[in-house]
């Protein structure tokens, strides 16, 4: 009985302080037994370290080799087309706004500023897909176009930057990983138009679309060890320069009531976005013999949003304050799983991986605060704090500081 109770406070001891593994990646491994088949250079020299040649990896270092850093290189770009798409719907609130409050002119000037935080968990040993934390910067200048006194139309030019990056893998037995899985970088410039109209007494519609011309800079770092877990682990780290595009297209149809200095609306609208990334070979940084070629990746969203929105507007003896608030249900109807094929590059055959990420959260809702100051001469500054609630693994946050200037 004593030797019983000693092996299992011993068990129970080990549990405690042995790292837990990541699960184990099948189909890669499957993969990569074809690959050690026919590898030359580096490659040959990582085959020739597990059994027999014969490509065996630890469970491990299947996981961590799985290059599923491509399925979410497209999911920033493709969640900030709606950013933009909102940006449109915030550009046509204020403006009824300063409609309600003060004479428009014929023409506007627009200059915004955005950042976005975003921070996609994934759990290591169920999903496809990578965590990642992202950070964008954005700026846009437009010019607006008063067609009638119901139709307005406009032209916006957009620079952003996105900052990724992939969570760390998970530490196992013998198994050390080395920093973060990866980084992305993204710089695009961006062209949108957009037409707004009031219809009748308090109905409006939005239409707008836009294209964007992305610049990826990537890197991938993941840990070779082979099955028996003896041979010392081997870091892999490549980069890669992409090019890709984004494609949105978004319709927004609503009704204002107003009574005295308040109004409700209540609005819906449908955003259709593409992103895409151009195929791509992985420079080797660390000598690993496994950096890789990706093919073209495509990922598209068509995504519907039901919301209301009130605001009251406070005279003051500077201008006119206008607080907002904003509550959207949104429901994705097209984005799944992202397929992705790759190659290793120094595998004779060239044999292809395909792998998929996971299929998008099909509902959340989105809360947003505002803030718009209507001051004499055409100048109207406001501010916009908006976040997703109700996801279970996607926070984000916005914040948009803008300038309407009437002309």
């Amino acid at each position: 009985m004593t030797t019983l109770r000693s092996g299992i406070l011993a068990a129970l001891a080990c549990a405690t302080v042995t790292p837990a593994a990541q699960a184990a990646n099948p189909a890669f491994q499957n993969f990569f037994f074809t690959v050690c088949q026919n590898p030359t250079g580096a490659l040959a020299v990582r085959c020739g370290q597990t059994g027999g040649g014969q490509g065996n990896l630890s469970g491990d270092s299947e996981s961590s080799l799985n290059p599923s850093q491509a399925l979410s290189n497209n999911q920033s770009p493709l969640s900030l087309s709606g950013s933009r798409a909102e940006q449109v719907k915030e550009y046509s609130a204020t403006a009824r706004e300063d409609e309600r409050s003060l004479e428009v002119g014929r023409y506007g000037l627009l200059f915004i500023g955005r950042g976005v935080r975003e921070d996609q968990e994934r759990r290591v040993d169920i999903d496809a897909e990578r965590g990642y934390e992202s950070d964008s910067q954005a700026f846009d200048f437009g010019f607006e176009s008063r067609v009638s006194e119901r139709v307005a139309l406009g032209l916006l030019a957009t620079y952003e930057g996105i900052s990724g990056e992939f969570v760390p893998e998970r530490p196992g037995a013998n198994f050390t990983p080395v920093g973060n899985a990866g980084d992305v970088e993204v710089t695009s410039w961006g062209l949108a138009a957009y037409l707004t109209a009031q219809l009748g007494a308090g109905g409006f519609f939005d239409l707008a679309a836009g294209y964007v011309d992305s610049q990826f800079e990537l890197e991938r770092r993941a840990v070779f060890q082979e099955s028996a877990r003896v041979v010392p682990q081997t870091a892999v780290a490549t980069t890669a320069d992409a090019d890709g595009n984004q494609l949105w297209a978004t319709a927004n149809a609503g009704f204002d009531w107003s009574d005295g200095a308040w109004t409700l609306g209540l609005h819906a609208s449908a955003l259709w976005a593409e992103s895409s990334q151009d195929p791509y070979d992985e420079r080797d940084r660390s000598g690993s013999g496994l950096a890789m070629h990706f093919d073209v990746a495509d990922r598209s969203s068509l995504l519907g949003t039901v919301g209301v929105r009130a605001s009251r507007a406070i005279k003051t003896s500077f201008g006119v304050v206008v607080p907002q608030l904003r509550l959207d249900y949104l429901h994705e109807f097209e984005r799944d799983g992202q397929d992705a094929t790759a190659s290793f590059l120094l595998d004779a055959q060239r044999s292809t991986f395909t792998f998929a990420g996971d299929e998008a959260e099909e509902s959340y809702g989105v809360a947003a605060l505002g803030i718009a100051i209507i001051l004499p001469g055409g100048w109207m500054p406001y501010l916009n704090v908006d976040s997703i609630i109700g996801s279970s693994d996607l926070d984000r946050y916005r914040v948009s500081l803008g300038l309407r200037r009437e002309l």
